[in-house]
């Protein structure tokens, strides 16, 4: 099934900005995991991707429960992806496009 859409979350204005630049057909919002209700509405999202993320945050439950919600009616069941990735230095974000075209985005 093709992605209806896709969206970053970055809370380093930079970040979003080379995002943006590299990744045009996503849309790329500034903020943390501790917005995430205030940016999104529940069950917008059918998954949800955190990707070399979630140890940086400070109240990791609260993720939790807010990703949920992202994912709560979302009509079908819904997808959490957690992962900590290790990048080689210098690497950038090479390897996400990569991956999103593997999920078919």
């Amino acid at each position: 099934a093709r992605v209806g859409h896709v969206t970053g979350l970055d809370r380093d204005p930079r970040a979003v900005a080379g995002a943006r630049t590299v990744l045009s057909e996503m849309r790329v919002v500034q903020g943390c995991a501790a917005d995430l209700r205030r940016l999104f509405p529940p069950g917008l999202y059918r998954a949800v991707a955190a990707l070399d993320s979630v140890y940086h945050f400070p109240d990791k439950r609260r993720f939790l429960r807010d990703a949920h919600l992202l994912l709560a009616g979302a009509g079908e069941a819904g997808a959490l992806a957690l992962t900590d990735l290790a990048l080689r230095p210098g690497g950038g974000a090479a390897w996400l496009r990569p991956l999103l075209a593997s999920c078919g985005v």
